[in-house]
């Protein structure tokens, strides 16, 4: 029907939005800020129809259908909640939060707190009361874990190819939204397309205060005695845990101009599973996040607005990389800062025509220090290794030191700095041509330029070299770490260097209408990629690259050709990706034209973002190294005079190179999916997702070619039992092929993407929505993926080649849902469930011409590490005073179950040691050995409670 009047208001919108339906009665609001909205239809001489509770999302067409009735037959229908669950246009599959979620539900309030709650996601580790905060937490979409795109209002704020270069205040966000897989040609990258948008002020002032808090007498204890005497201490305990997190907003001139301001402070201490080695559980790994967010918008003119935010997050973790497996000094300190901020316009040329542009920045500096000795740390008299290692005092900085045996680590690491920048400047339109071709249709074009920019800064630890010991007895059994010197590793540090990468993309997509129950989305982009590295010099103070560069022999004799340019080296251009067309299909049908069942098919190519890692490969001021033998059969401190025969291929710079002709690498993402409205309130899909990886990147050392392994060698692998109360007959052979001495040179390392190193993905998901009604909400979610892929690329000698092939399933699920009881009483269970990671059980291989090599005895998916069963639960007490101030308070519950699975189990086969030091138990004061397969490095936290409460006005 023609000439209605359609108008729109909400909290969230400042003034109203009004629209005329055209010739055949459509109306449409591309660009309404999210919110809960009151949407009113007027047509001289018929009934005004109101439908009150719209709720608008993110990345989500809401249709609405309406009849208007005569005048006379009643003068207002109000219609209240009947939003579409199902989404009649799109063929994104998208998971996500609203504030409202984000407020109801028990977690550690970060990013992957969401994460794992997304269908169709699987998180690596589950976080329990936030046991996670402050570390970025491993996750896949559909099986495919990389090239994610992290967004804040538009803003990229990745680190390198898929992770998150920021911790978000977690109480700024509107909405948080993922779109998982069948991402339209807007979205450059294969991976999550993941934008948080913050909230804006409005023409009301509006606040909130939110605080939480745990304390050590809040948990329980899960660690069984198996455990203990498998390293892991008393587990991960809380010490301490607050977050307060308040905001502030509204009007600076009523209609035309608003703000919203945001501030948190995290803090979080926790014990870490088997840290440190000489005392587990005795050092509190702490981690404080802070943001402080503001966000300024404003109407130029009625059609026109402009907005610009900045967040800020300071970032204190000062036992950063404690684990299992090392001693306390091999920890590092890091005191960080982040930012990310835009300035973007958005403007209604024409009812038709609507524009947006963005430009903005994202960026850190990270730097990570090391420690000094602390008691018990080799080199003090009450460590619990090797007493014949050079004394080194508490509070002086002492090698750093690995042992292959027990996988241990231990002495000061590399202090090193990470300062990435990235600029973005990204215009946009969106064009609705109407009736044209018997279509209506949605064009949508844009273009993105993005510069990344990393400087790296690595000074080195002690040395400039890493001293590796292989402390086994006669009969091959475990002596204390750091008994046996074995090789030491030369470093060419200090060294700095800059990386760049220079990305264009333009898009464009049309959502083409066909009648009332087809929708086409047809799209392509296309991306151009440049990788450099700038000029750089070495440093004078680098005490082992006149070897690497200069061609100046080590007392050894051993020596490499001379590079270095004047000291040294200019910038240079390492790869181009001129021209990548990636073309995106979609349809979605409703298959009973009620809006309530659709049929969604998608197919698309990606392609993959390099970020700075193409030129970090090549650049030659990349890591190198080189390994000898170590002639210290007295275990004295290292000195160069020491340095044996060389081992393996030395890494060096000057071998580096980049494949002719390098691929990029081709993402293929094809689904079909069904979902269904079964009620006003309900809605289920299900669907199946194939996603293909091809010719993704691979180092590929060019100076050890399949032909060179000429030597067969027959490899006793301990078994399980072996070195364990005698045993010194579990063991199976395997043979591997080692490469004469005489044929080893310098790598050759070239950056390629060979033609097999594919990774093939299939998954099978459900999803159950329900939305609030008779009180309550949920979603639950299941889904299943097989993946097919190589153990780390293609096989490229025959000792790679060795259970190279990776085939296996995961299952993931999970339950979130909110019951409104009486009384203002809400209680909010959470249920997540996860198969166990596969594993396949490695050994390091010593004694060979070609270095020490980790041996992936078993096939990946041969065992798992645990499965994951965590439920957690909140009830909340909402109590009101007058009108417009609401105090809530709340229990929150985690791990209820009080599961002490293993969040992740070591891979390593070897005997390791570990001194029970927790009073009362029956080893007490004793140092038991344990076989290191399978042992855990971190498990679930105990039970625990949060208090908390929100205080809004």
């Amino acid at each position: 029907m023609p000439g209605v009047v359609v108008t729109a208001t909400s909290p969230a919108l400042q003034g109203q939005l009004t629209f005329v339906t055209n010739e055949q009665g459509d109306y449409r609001f591309p660009t309404m800020p999210l919110g809960v909205y009151r949407i009113t239809y007027q047509s001289p001489g018929f009934a005004t129809v109101v439908h009150e509770g719209v709720d608008v999302r993110l990345s989500f067409t809401d249709t609405i259908n309406v009849q208007m009735a005569p005048a006379a037959q009643k003068d207002v229908v109000t219609v209240t909640g009947e939003a579409a669950l199902v989404d009649t246009q799109s063929a994104t599959v998208l998971g996500g939060f609203n504030k409202q979620q984000l407020t109801d539900i028990p977690n550690g309030r970060d990013m992957w707190s969401i994460i794992g709650l997304t269908p169709g996601m699987h998180a690596s580790t589950l976080d329990v009361g936030g046991s996670a905060v402050g570390n970025q937490v491993a996750y896949t979409s559909y099986g495919y874990g990389g090239q994610n795109r992290v967004m804040i209002d538009g803003i990229n704020t990745s680190e390198g190819t898929s992770g998150a270069g920021f911790y978000f205040d977690y109480g700024s966000f509107q909405e948080f939204t993922v779109g998982t897989a069948g991402n339209d040609a807007s979205v450059p990258q294969p991976g999550n397309a993941i934008n948080a948008v913050i909230r804006s002020g409005g023409n009301a002032f509006h606040g909130e205060m939110y605080f939480d808090y745990e304390n050590p007498n809040f948990q329980g204890h899960n660690v069984s005695q198996e455990q203990v005497l498998q390293g892991a201490g008393s587990g991960q305990r809380t010490a301490i845990y607050y977050d307060f997190n308040g905001n502030f907003g509204g009007p600076i001139k009523k209609d035309r101009l608003w703000f919203f301001t945001s501030l948190r402070d995290q803090a979080n201490a926790k014990t870490v599973t088997g840290f440190p080695i000489q005392a587990p559980g005795t050092v509190n790994s702490y981690a404080y996040d802070r943001n402080a967010t503001y966000k300024v918008s404003g109407d130029i003119s009625p059609k026109h607005r402009l907005s610009q935010y900045i967040q800020w997050n300071p970032i204190l973790k000062p036992q950063r990389n404690s684990a299992a497996g090392l001693y306390q000094d091999a920890m590092q300190y890091q005191k960080a800062v982040a930012w990310v901020g835009n300035v973007q316009y958005t403007g209604t040329i024409t009812p038709r025509l609507v524009v947006n542009a963005l430009i903005g920045t994202w960026g850190y500096n990270f730097p990570l220090l090391n420690y000094t000795v602390f008691p018990g740390d080799p080199g003090t008299p009450t460590c619990p290794c090797s007493q014949n290692l050079p004394p080194v005092a508490v509070g002086q900085l002492a090698p750093r030191m690995s042992e292959l045996v027990s996988g241990t680590t231990a002495g000061a690491s590399a202090p090193t700095r990470s300062d990435p920048r990235r600029y973005q400047f990204e215009p946009s339109a969106s064009y609705f041509l109407d009736n044209f071709l018997h279509a209506n249709h949605q064009l949508k074009f844009g273009e993105v330029t993005e510069r990344e920019v990393e400087e790296g800064q690595t000074y080195g630890s002690p040395g400039n070299v890493t001293e590796t010991f292989n402390s086994k007895g006669p009969n091959g059994t475990a002596l204390p770490d750091f008994s046996t010197p074995y090789q030491v590793t030369i470093a060419n540090t200090p060294r700095v260097y800059t990386d760049v990468v220079m990305h264009h993309g333009a898009y464009f997509t049309d959502q083409v209408r066909i009648g009332k129950r087809l929708t086409l989305n047809v799209g392509a982009r296309w991306d151009y990629y440049r990788s450099d590295y700038l000029p750089i010099n070495l440093r004078t103070d680098c005490q082992f690259c006149p070897y690497f560069y200069q061609g100046v022999p080590l007392p050894n004799g051993a020596s490499l050709p001379p590079i270095a340019v004047s000291g040294g080296f200019p910038g240079a251009t390492v790869s181009r990706f001129p021209f990548l067309v990636a073309p995106r299909l979609a349809a979605v049908y409703d298959l009973t034209g009620k809006g309530k069942t659709v049929l969604r098919v998608n197919w698309g190519i990606y392609y993959s973002y390099p970020s700075t890692n193409i030129a970090n490969a090549v650049d030659p001021l990349q890591s190198a190294s080189a390994t000898f033998t170590w002639n210290n059969p007295n275990n004295l401190p290292f000195n160069v005079s020491q340095l044996g025969a060389i081992v393996g291929s030395p890494k060096i710079a000057q071998g580096s190179s980049v494949q002719p002709h390098l691929q990029d690498g081709r993402f293929d993402d094809i689904g079909v999916v069904i979902e269904h409205q079964l009620t006003n309130t309900l809605s289920i899909r299900g669907g199946f997702i194939f996603r293909e990886m091809h010719h993704d990147f691979q180092t590929i050392n060019l100076a050890l070619p399949a032909g060179d392994y000429t030597i067969p060698v027959q490899v006793k692998v301990p078994g399980l039992g072996y070195g364990l109360n005698g045993n010194t007959s579990d063991f199976q052979t395997i043979t591997m092929w080692d490469v004469p001495k005489n044929l080893i040179g310098p790598t050759q390392n070239r950056y390629s993407s060979p033609a097999g190193n594919n990774s093939v993905y299939r998954n099978i998901e459900i999803t159950v929505n329900k939305r609030l009604s008779n009180r309550f909400t949920a979603v639950a979610n299941f889904y299943w993926t097989h993946t097919t892929t190589g153990n780390g690329g293609v096989a490229v000698d025959p000792d790679t080649l060795i259970n190279n092939h990776e085939s296996y399933s995961d299952w993931t699920a999970h339950f979130d849902a909110t019951y409104r009881g009486p009384w203002g009483i809400d209680i909010s269970p959470v249920l997540r469930m996860q198969a166990g990671t596969a594993l396949g059980r490695t050994y390091n291989v010593t004694g060979l011409n070609i270095g020490t090599f980790n041996l992936l005895v078993d096939p990946v998916g041969t065992y798992r590490q645990d499965d994951l069963y965590v439920f957690d639960t909140r009830i909340e007490k909402q109590l009101r005073f007058r009108e417009r101030f609401r105090l809530n308070v709340f229990l929150d519950a985690f791990n209820i179950l009080n599961s002490n699975a293993a969040n992740a189990q070591s891979s390593a086969t070897g005997i390791k040691s570990t001194f029970i030091n927790i009073a009362g138990n029956p080893a007490y004061g004793q140092t038991v050995q344990y076989q290191g397969f399978l042992s855990p490095t971190t498990i679930l936290p105990p039970r625990i409670f949060r208090v908390g409460a929100r205080f809004m006005f």
